[in-house]
C-alpha cells in the first residue's frame, strides 16, 4: 500500500520536500501498468502526449484526499441528465481513490447512470446476464462496450473511461459494470 494523500506523512510530500521537487504528482491509474511521476515533467515527454489534465480541487473542509470536478457524463457521446436540484449537486465534487476497488455513485446519479449504460450496451448487441455480486449490471462477454466521458472542466476536457476501465471480467463468459450504488451518502 502507497500512501498518496495530501497529507505531510504522505510518501509524495515525502519525497517533494527530499528531492526539493516541485509539489507535482501524475498518477496513472490502469487496469495494466500504471505510473507516477512526481515534479516537473517536459511538456514535450512523450509519456504526457497521450493524457489528459485537470485541476485538482482545494476543498473548504479539511481532507487528505483529491477531488476533482465533473461537469457532465456522457455515454457514447449522450449527455446524461441528472436532477440538479439534489443537495448532492450543490458545489458537487468528485473524490478520486485508490483505495475503493470501484467506481461509486449517489443512488439517484447511479440509476440514471445505469440504465442509459444498460440502454447503450443494448443498442451494440450486449446480452445482460444475471447480476454478479458486488455488480448488479452484467453482459455476455465479447463486443463492444459503451464509451463512458466524464466531462471535466470544459467540453474540451474530457476522460474518456473505455472497456478495459469500466468493465470487470468475472468469468471467462461474463463481465460487470465496474460501478456500484453508494447509497444516498456514499
Amino acid at each position: 500500500m502507497l500512501g498518496l494523500g495530501r497529507s505531510r506523512s504522505s510518501l509524495p510530500s515525502q519525497l517533494f520536500d527530499a528531492f526539493s521537487t516541485h509539489r507535482k504528482i501524475t498518477l496513472c491509474l490502469s487496469s495494466s501498468q500504471g505510473v507516477v511521476l512526481l515534479g516537473n515533467i517536459p511538456y514535450d515527454s512523450h509519456i504526457l502526449k497521450s493524457l489528459t489534465f485537470t485541476p485538482l480541487l482545494v476543498t473548504n473542509f479539511p481532507s487528505h484526499e483529491y477531488f476533482i470536478n465533473v461537469n457532465a457524463v456522457k455515454i457514447n457521446g449522450k449527455r446524461l441528465s441528472f436532477d440538479t436540484s439534489s443537495q448532492f449537486f450543490e458545489g458537487a465534487i468528485t473524490l478520486l481513490s485508490s483505495i475503493v476497488p470501484y467506481t461509486t455513485m449517489q443512488s439517484s446519479i447511479y440509476a440514471t447512470f445505469k440504465t442509459a449504460f444498460v440502454e447503450g450496451a443494448v443498442s451494440m448487441n450486449m446480452t445482460e446476464v444475471g447480476s454478479v455480486e458486488p455488480f448488479e449490471v452484467c453482459f455476455r462477454s465479447g463486443g463492444v462496450v459503451p464509451v463512458i466521458e466524464l466531462v471535466l472542466q470544459s467540453e474540451m476536457v474530457k476522460w474518456s473511461i473505455n472497456e478495459r476501465n469500466s468493465m470487470v471480467r468475472v468469468s471467462d463468459e461474463v463481465m460487470c459494470l465496474g460501478f456500484l450504488d453508494g447509497g444516498v451518502n456514499p
